[in-house]
């Protein structure tokens, strides 16, 4: 039924430009019938020609319209099968051709779309990060002030004697030791969370980090942190340089050579400095520092540092020191400035 229908729109269309082509040919005739009664020139001569030529093609394109639809009246389909199928054909090719189009315009809109969105959501970015730039410094400016007004004392007291490569953490904020730092020592700080004590020492290609739960406990490596850059520390323009300590060494008085029983001059009782010898420490001896002899420090000797005489450090006379006279330090006197 629809081939029937296209086989009559396919006939009517030739026949219409049969027509059209007559007319044409109609038209042409006149042309020429006014020329051949105007006065010969050269324009009406070129007039001629070209309508003579034109009416040619004009007689060529009617007879082969109307063989056309003569093939068409007596059943012979070939031309039209032709037809259709160019013309499915070329269906298809638009259709192809517009989808491909549509797929095409599709994309762009989904890209501009993308863009759009990625332009707005970096807009909205560069917004937020500037008004983020703006309040930021007076939000952690308040966070270190409570951090500053609620830090233990005994922190304070810490720092107050902690070299400046040590410190504590406190409320997420660095307190460092007051004191110059001391040359070849790593950066250390302790933070105490939920009763645990973390200690985390920063090298520069690594960071410790050290866990203590308890004091009875002993300390255990946790983490080691491994720097891809080692950090190097350069002078500032315009900064103050900075002051360093040499690290202090420790006595170790627990070697067998420093003990009370050896020859050195400081800690030995027995040795050369023994109390007994005739040295400038012996009791004994009749020198500056004998107890018994009659020099300034005679403890038994009528001089000054007498113990027993009647000086002014006489223990038993009626002096004012005296422990026993009646004086105000007498010891049995129960008054304010007696002892006890």
């Amino acid at each position: 039924m629809n081939k029937q229908k296209e086989l009559i729109s396919y006939k009517n269309s030739i026949i219409v430009e049969r027509q059209t082509q007559e007319a044409i040919k109609r038209r042409c005739n006149a042309t020429l019938g006014r020329i051949r009664d105007a006065k010969p020139t050269e324009a009406t001569k070129m007039l001629a020609e070209k309508t003579a030529i034109k009416l040619d093609e004009v007689e060529t394109k009617i007879s082969n319209l109307s063989d056309r639809i003569s093939k068409l009246e007596h059943g012979d389909l070939t031309e039209f099968n032709e037809y259709c199928n160019e013309t499915l054909k070329r269906t298809q090719d638009t259709r192809k051709t517009e989808r491909k189009l549509n797929d095409l315009k599709a994309i762009k809109q989904r890209s501009d779309k993308t863009q759009k969105d990625n332009t707005y959501k970096k807009l909205k970015k560069e917004r937020r990060s500037y008004r983020w730039d703006k309040k930021k410094y007076g939000i952690y400016y308040r966070k270190f002030g409570k951090s500053v007004d609620s830090l233990p004392s005994y922190m304070k007291d810490n720092l107050k004697t902690m070299p400046n490569n040590k410190g504590y953490i406190w409320r997420s904020v660095h307190f460092y030791g007051e004191l110059n730092a001391i040359r070849g020592e790593p950066l250390i700080l302790f933070e105490r969370r939920h009763g645990v004590l973390w200690i985390r020492k920063y090298y520069k290609d690594r960071t410790e980090i050290y866990k203590k739960p308890s004091k009875e406990s002993n300390t255990e490596l946790v983490e080691t942190k491994f720097m891809k850059k080692p950090i190097v520390f350069g002078d500032l323009p315009g900064a103050k340089e900075i002051e360093y300590d040499e690290p202090s060494r420790r006595r170790n008085n627990n070697r067998r050579g420093n003990n009370r029983r050896g020859n050195n001059n400081r800690n030995d009782r027995r040795g050369n400095n023994n109390r007994r010898g005739n040295n400038n420490n012996d009791r004994r001896g009749n020198n500056n520092n004998d107890r018994r002899g009659n020099n300034n420090n005679d403890r038994r000797g009528n001089n000054n540092n007498d113990r027993r005489g009647n000086n002014n450090n006489d223990r038993r006379g009626n002096n004012n020191n005296d422990r026993r006279g009646n004086n105000n330090n007498r010891r049995k006197k129960r008054n304010l400035n007696s002892w006890n």
